[in-house]
């Protein structure tokens, strides 16, 4: 019986302390001067190791500025139908201000993981020596771009369109700002 209790026991610490991981949380992330490339990641030193559900590493390069910011965080809630231990997702974004001004272009990509210290420097590290974003829209799409100024949402013909299966609440277009187009092309779960 005795036997019995210590390895109840003991399965029951082991099933916890595998079960359990931890992930880097860097509070306030890092804003470098710089763009960060695999060989300028800087120390992870100064950061937390916390017991979340999910890890993260998100990274923004500004290519007009040339500088950067890494933010190593983690989710406490985790989906029911999360499956994937490892996701990347890219971004490349433009932005156009005004006419006068160059268009703001930044590069960027998401980490989500579900592994023990999967969040870590050298994880960084190894995502950003083998990553390569390339994008071509500060040449091709500068020219179609037209800032309407000043600007009246219901003569500038303003249209709101949602193909995604989310439910967005919809917008009322007469207190719209700008008008803006969000494209987001996400590759099938098997991939």
């Amino acid at each position: 019986m005795l036997y019995t209790l210590v390895l109840l026991l003991l399965l029951s610490t082991s099933l916890t302390l595998v079960s359990s991981f931890q992930c880097y949380f860097c509070e306030g992330g890092f804003t470098l001067n710089y763009i960060v490339t695999s060989d300028t990641v800087p120390s992870f030193s100064k950061c937390q190791l916390v017991n979340p559900a999910m890890c993260t590493i998100t990274v923004i390069w500004n290519q007009n500025t040339n500088n950067s910011s890494i933010t190593v965080d983690s989710i406490n809630v985790l989906s029911a139908n999360y499956t994937l231990t490892h996701i990347i997702m890219t971004s490349a974004d433009m932005k156009a201000v005004n006419q006068r001004q160059m268009p703001q272009v930044s590069h960027s990509f998401g980490y989500v993981c579900l592994a023990d210290k999967c969040n870590d420097e050298m994880s960084l590290k190894r995502i950003l020596h083998s990553l390569v974003i390339e994008d071509k829209f500060a040449q091709e799409l500068t020219p179609l771009l037209q800032i309407v100024s000043p600007f009246d949402p219901l003569t500038t013909a303003c249209y709101e369109f949602n193909n995604s299966t989310e439910d967005c609440p919809s917008t009322n277009l007469s207190t719209c700002q700008r008008c803006h187009i969000s494209i987001d092309k996400q590759p099938p779960p098997s991939q």
